[in-house]
């Protein structure tokens, strides 16, 4: 069995196949509720017509749903393993091939407005038998494009959700560390660069443990947001001033990589203390697993392409099955 923040997965039997039957338990309370009403919405609202439909988009395939008033049962196929699991065993080839597919799957859920708003590791699931086929599952953050939280069109008893937390933080899009509830395709392109990172290097790029801490790791691994970008997209979300501590971003040049050794703006070299010492560490350590990374092979625009701090100019689905079809070419020529 495995235990999520709002439900827990088992594995069963229906009709003579096994399957993964999620929980949410009404015990939980309204947040659990609405996760599981939001799931559903999402799942129904999947055009796949058959479970080799799903399949071949890579997005979960809902069986059956059984409820009673004491809980609600979604019945999924079953897979043996998450993404999660294979990361520290996972090489470049199985990096790129797995943002391949989760471009497939994420193409296909936008294509129909829906935005998965939770991409992680620990939500695609994996197929280690056949090939390590991944599908995209857990649908309790999903939105539809551009919907607020606070939509009118959003059911009732979702009205409340405006300050609940959508998505894990270590993959969370910038716009939504700034108190942003719009959700765009860019949402879940930010995240799928996260992704690729954690498994290109085998741990996650960025580690905060708070918006704030995780803003600043952001800003000291990539270089803050351009001007450009802080005045016309930033400038919109409730908690751009966040970035006040962080330095003014006109005084850096937003063009680097950021992985030199200029921490002026950070933290005062005067301070000489062992806290100090870790820190600058932990920003160094950072800023040369960034720089590796985007010395991977026909890594670099993936990732700069996805790890943007503009909205607008985030790859799309279709930019990156290019990249990775122009790396498969590449390699064959070689």
């Amino acid at each position: 069995m495995a235990a999520g923040v709002f439900a827990t997965v088992e594995k069963s039997s229906l009709q003579h196949r096994v399957v993964a039957v999620k929980s949410y338990k009404a015990q939980h309370g309204r947040l659990v509720k609405r996760h599981c009403e939001r799931e559903l919405r999402a799942l129904r609202a999947i055009r796949a017509n058959s479970e080799l439909h799903a399949w071949e988009h890579h997005v979960i395939y809902l069986l059956d749903v059984q409820k009673n008033p004491s809980e609600c049962n979604l019945l999924f196929p079953f897979y043996d393993k998450t993404l999660l699991d294979l990361v520290s065993s996972c090489d470049q080839i199985f990096a790129f091939n797995a943002v391949y597919q989760l471009a497939q799957g994420l193409d296909f859920l936008h294509d129909q407005g829906i935005i998965h708003c939770d991409l992680s590791p620990s939500n695609v699931l994996v197929d280690s038998t056949n090939n390590n086929h991944m599908v995209i599952a857990d649908f309790g953050c999903a939105h539809f494009i551009m919907q607020h939280v606070t939509d009118d069109s959003a059911p009732s008893d979702m009205e409340e959700q405006d300050n609940e937390e959508i998505g894990t933080l270590i993959y969370k899009a910038p716009e939504h560390l700034f108190g942003s509830r719009l959700y765009a395709p860019s949402t879940d392109i930010w995240s799928l660069g996260c992704i690729f990172c954690h498994l290109l290097r085998g741990d996650p790029l960025f580690t905060g443990e708070s918006d704030i801490e995780q803003i600043g790791q952001l800003v000291r691994i990539m270089g803050p947001p351009p001007t450009t970008v802080l005045n016309e997209e930033m400038c919109r979300y409730p908690d751009a001033d966040k970035l006040i501590f962080f330095g003014d971003p006109a005084d850096h040049d937003s063009s680097s990589s950021h992985c030199d050794d200029d921490d002026d703006d950070i933290i005062s070299e005067e301070d000489d203390s062992a806290e100090y010492a870790d820190l600058m560490a932990m920003i160094s350590a950072q800023r040369q697993a960034y720089a590796n990374l985007l010395a991977v092979p026909y890594a670099r625009p993936l990732i700069q392409g996805m790890l943007n701090w503009s909205v607008r100019n985030r790859l799309s689905t279709s930019e990156i099955f290019k990249l990775a079809k122009d790396r498969d070419d590449n390699q064959i020529e070689e």
